[in-house]
């Protein structure tokens, strides 16, 4: 019974050392955030929007996805939405860049 406790153990404690991070990071900037910063920095933001009245809202696009050093790195971009349907993006001019990246 011990043996099967100790190796249940064991197991446990492997996938958590195996385990991915999320990272998220702006495209055209070098700042990472973990899950909860990101899930904060949507909240403040969606916050703003609703003090300031207009009209609008948030949509979230996820363009790449790298591993790096054991962690899942994602590159996202938060756009406004205004009711009828112009876009505002705070990073146009890097996501021309970034559509080159690779090719």
């Amino acid at each position: 019974m011990k043996k099967l406790i100790l190796s249940s153990l064991f197991l446990f404690i492997c996938l958590l050392c195996y385990s991915q991070e999320k990272l998220y990071k702006e495209i055209g900037k070098t700042q990472t955030l973990t899950s909860a910063e990101y899930e904060v920095l949507k909240q403040v933001k969606y916050k703003k929007f609703e003090n300031s009245g207009m009209v609008m809202k948030l949509e979230e696009s996820i363009l790449d996805s790298t591993q790096i050093n054991g962690s899942m790195v994602y590159t996202y971009k938060l756009e406004r939405v205004f009711s009828n349907g112009f876009r505002i993006s705070p990073n146009a001019s890097f996501e021309k860049v970034y559509s080159l990246y690779g090719k």
